[in-house]
């Protein structure tokens, strides 16, 4: 199998580490080298959120489905 690159997330100092996306590919989130966690929309590539403050590298991200 082959990757190719469809587009690009920049928002990351460093590298970025793990990329997630929800269930439905609405939204993803990415973690990296520095320690940050940033939400976004993959369909126009437009940073959402960013949340700093973690103690290390973010090396995986989990996601779960909340109901409201």
């Amino acid at each position: 199998m082959t990757w190719q690159e469809v587009a690009s997330l920049p928002g990351h100092e460093g590298g970025t580490h793990v990329v997630r996306f929800n269930k439905n590919g609405n939204y993803c989130v990415s973690g990296g080298g520095d320690r940050k966690v940033t939400l976004w929309n993959p369909a126009t590539g437009k940073q959402i959120k960013s949340y700093a403050g973690h103690g290390r590298e973010v090396l995986d991200l989990a996601l779960c489905l909340m109901r409201r």
